[in-house]
């Protein structure tokens, strides 16, 4: 378990372009489980079909500059323009993972509502045995609902409680990594099958620049990236929200 949800942990595959423009690939597949595997001699193979998107992958520019006299520079002790640069970097891949998630098509995606102020263990099976045959592997959640689901009477384990204080590890449902992502929706939790739910497209890798403004005797930095993301398999995802 995470506190924080950053894009790594959330995507199946990473695609590198160069240009501004891509197409992501849809899956279509109408065939049940036995029809897929059982084939009769003479008879035709299940037609898996595999095109193109018909909307393009939207690409965003995430970047920030930092500006530090020299003097801040000559007399700081820690490497300040590195630690910096390091927690924007973490910045840009959380609200990443924020971006990725927003590609879910709320009006099709597979979801299951729950009543009341909070969720139930119950609901969760639910959405286990809803995303079959993809695995739930990740759970996404605001830090109130993370706060919720921990609270549980099925997360609230004796031997658990023991690992927790000596290891840190904490029990989860179904064994999922659960992580917080702060603007998410209170109401609502994302189950997701990390190894087929999300690509991301990265038109520019990360770069840092820097600069002196000589006359004003300060040093600058920029870092900044393109990338974009796309839903690849929309049955890797399932939703719980509260009823309206």
């Amino acid at each position: 378990m995470r506190e924080a949800c950053t894009v790594d942990k959330i995507i199946a595959t990473t695609s590198y372009i160069d240009s501004l423009d891509y197409r992501s690939i849809s899956l279509e597949d109408t065939t049940d489980l036995v029809d897929f595997i059982n084939v009769a001699e003479g008879s035709a193979f299940s037609d898996v079909k595999i095109t193109v998107k018909d909307k393009l992958t939207k690409l965003k520019k995430y970047g920030k500059m930092i500006s530090a006299s020299y003097e801040a520079i000559k007399f700081q002790k820690l490497d300040l323009f590195s630690i910096t640069l390091r927690r924007i970097g973490e910045n840009m891949v959380y609200y990443e993972a924020y971006d990725a998630l927003a590609t879910i098509d709320k009006t099709t995606v597979n979801k299951i509502t729950y009543t009341g102020d909070t969720f139930t263990y119950d609901n969760l099976i639910d959405i286990y045995t809803m995303m079959k045959p993809y695995n739930l592997t990740t759970i996404i959640v605001d830090p109130k609902s993370f706060a919720r689901l921990l609270k549980l009477p099925e997360m609230r384990d004796a031997n658990a409680g023991l690992d927790f204080h000596g290891t840190g590890r904490m029990v989860t449902p179904f064994g999922a990594e659960v992580y917080c992502l702060k603007e998410m929706d209170s109401d609502t939790l994302i189950a997701i099958d990390k190894n087929y739910a999300f690509e991301r497209v990265i038109a520019s890798d990360i770069t840092t620049d820097f600069d002196k403004l000589i006359d004003r005797q300060i040093e600058r930095a920029t870092v900044s990236t393109i990338v974009g993301f796309s839903n690849i398999f929309p049955d890797a995802v399932a939703m719980l929200v509260k009823a309206k």
